[in-house]
């Protein structure tokens, strides 16, 4: 497979990705709306921290891959 053909991959995978977690808050939230009792938002609200959490450390993960190029250049500009 080719940097082009992987590189649609990966974005086509994360379209679906945000897709879908964006789809799950959603619903999540909307559960907690109508939710009969407090134990019953206590757990949506403890599976919606889980699944926030989870997005934010793939999204440092991506940062972290994807700064380290740019800082290079930030210190030496002639690594380009």
């Amino acid at each position: 497979m080719s940097k082009v053909d992987v590189s649609v991959v990966c974005s086509a995978q994360l379209n679906m990705s945000v897709i879908s977690f964006e789809n799950r808050v959603i619903e999540l939230c909307s559960r907690a709306v109508n939710a009969e009792d407090d134990e019953e938002v206590r757990q949506l609200a403890q599976e919606l921290r889980q699944i926030l959490h989870e997005r934010i450390e793939q999204l440092r993960s991506r940062l972290a891959f994807t700064s380290i190029p740019e800082r290079s250049r930030l210190i030496d500009p002639r690594r380009s």
